[in-house]
């Protein structure tokens, strides 16, 4: 079968001018120059809530990142963005920064307006030591190959495939999920640990947010047929195996100035049963993410 998502998936390169120690899991401070950037960069109010502003509809910021069909629910942005994993985790001056970012729906749209806002995010700098970093390329990944779309000396952005065309088998009956950033899902208002988690959490969570993205952003009928028949079917899947384990993080929030825990669910799950209808789901999901802090890039799986 073959699916097409509304969304382009970029890597993005800068290299570092002064020294940089990354924290343990970057995907907050990313975000952090992200947003502040791009709003330093497009507002035209300075108003501090868009819900208050005339020109919300019309705004990059408030459209890719402030979204108000959000609905207070992190991960309904229609952005993600999925940090490196360097294993030095201090990066010298000269070296280079990789990171990918996942814009989908109406914020293809604004791509011109976020390669700015990543530009002008990183003369300002990132961290405490405020370390800069100036842009070497940008490059969309798809399924089969990648394309080269703006550089340092360029002028304007090369032209871009804005579907991402995804291959997904029909025939299978086991798969194994690998969770590679904390998978963070509530239920009633507190985070499932690995020995509670459900198929019938995983497979909600992710099909509410599809619904999010498709409904706020993309704005066509998503590829999801009888949502309700797809739950019965997830929550019937069988368990081979769980390798499951908490991994805890904690960031820095500087608008309330405190720590905020925000650890979840990490490892290996197998699961076996009558997957077909489940397939598109699971396989687009490894783009979309899952669960809390998505645009933060938690929530990531990959099928092995």
């Amino acid at each position: 079968m073959i699916l097409e998502l509304p969304l382009i998936r970029l890597r993005f390169t800068f290299r570092l001018q002064h020294d940089l120690l990354l924290p343990p899991y970057a995907g907050s401070a990313l975000r952090g120059v992200f947003g502040s950037s791009l709003k330093r960069a497009v507002c035209l109010s300075g108003k501090e809530n868009c819900e208050a502003c005339k020109l919300q509809l019309s705004c990059p910021y408030a459209v890719v990142f402030n979204s108000s069909a959000s609905n207070g629910e992190n991960g309904a942005n229609p952005y993600i963005i999925e940090p490196s994993m360097p294993k030095d985790r201090l990066l010298k001056s000269g070296d280079t920064l990789v990171f990918h970012q996942i814009l989908i729906g109406d914020a293809i749209s604004k791509l011109s307006y976020i390669l700015l806002a990543w530009i002008k995010g990183f003369q300002y700098g990132m961290g405490k030591n405020r370390a800069r970093a100036s842009l070497v390329s940008v490059y969309q990944e798809l399924a089969d190959k990648e394309i080269y779309l703006y550089g340092e000396n360029e002028e304007q952005i090369k032209e871009l495939q804005p579907i991402y065309v995804l291959s997904v088998p029909d025939d299978k009956r086991e798969i194994t999920l690998k969770i590679e950033t904390p998978l963070r899902i509530q239920r009633e208002k507190h985070p499932i640990v690995p020995e509670a988690l459900t198929t019938g959490d995983f497979f909600s969570s992710l099909i509410r947010r599809t619904e999010l993205l498709y409904k706020n952003h993309i704005h066509t009928a998503s590829f999801l047929n009888d949502k309700t028949n797809l739950l019965i079917k997830a929550k019937e899947l069988n368990e081979e195996k769980r390798e499951l384990y908490w991994k805890d993080w904690i960031r820095w929030s500087a608008r309330q100035q405190t720590h905020i825990a925000l650890g979840g669910v990490a490892g290996e799950w197998t699961l076996s049963g009558e997957m077909e209808s489940l397939l598109p789901l699971i396989y687009a999901g490894q783009l979309l993410h899952v669960g809390k802090g998505a645009v933060m890039g938690m929530g990531k799986y990959v099928v092995l």
